[in-house]
């Protein structure tokens, strides 16, 4: 899949643009209809970090600028789909495994729609999201390459760390 720096650069400037607690707060705002602040302020500080110029790729930036100021904890070269596979572990339950079966079907506006509830369960269990890989997801959404789309790649590494973990389990018991 086509990767390039422009999301890592963008997350780098958005991490130094967030210690500034006002424009933090303009950006977390931006989000929703706050009172006393317009939608055209939110977009004001994400234009100053610079994203692409394309209307489509502005609303990816925005939309991953708000879930950061939820959730803060970046990390670079961990898939979603690890991250999600490090909340199964945490959680000992079913629900990531009903959301991210349900998430992957859906087209990219649905998956936008419906991925802040995964988020806001990364946060709550302080597992960090690699918010560059994150957006190139995004972007590459309903895109087929000869190594799979961004939805099997997703349920293969959440897959692959479940599987490494049963067999874990399996060597535990023989002991």
């Amino acid at each position: 899949m086509p990767t390039n720096e422009i999301p890592v650069d963008f997350i780098s400037r958005l991490k130094i643009r967030c210690k500034d607690n006002g424009a933090k707060a303009r950006i977390k705002r931006s989000g929703g209809h706050s009172a006393g602040m317009s939608l055209a302020e939110g977009e004001m500080e994400i234009m100053r970090l610079r994203p692409p110029d394309r209307n489509d790729l502005f609303k990816i930036y925005h939309q991953v600028s708000i879930w950061y100021t939820l959730h803060p904890m970046d990390v670079r070269n961990k898939s979603f789909g690890k991250s999600l596979a490090e909340l199964k572990t945490k959680m000992k339950s079913k629900t990531p495994e009903r959301e991210i079966l349900s998430i992957v079907r859906f087209n990219r506006k649905q998956m936008i729609l419906h991925l802040p509830r995964l988020i806001s369960l990364l946060a709550s269990h302080k597992i960090s999201i690699d918010y560059a890989g994150l957006i190139e997801d995004i972007k590459y959404w309903s895109k087929r390459y000869k190594t799979g789309s961004v939805q099997s790649r997703w349920i293969r590494e959440y897959s692959k760390i479940e599987c490494s973990e049963t067999e874990k389990e399996k060597e535990n018991e023989a002991c």
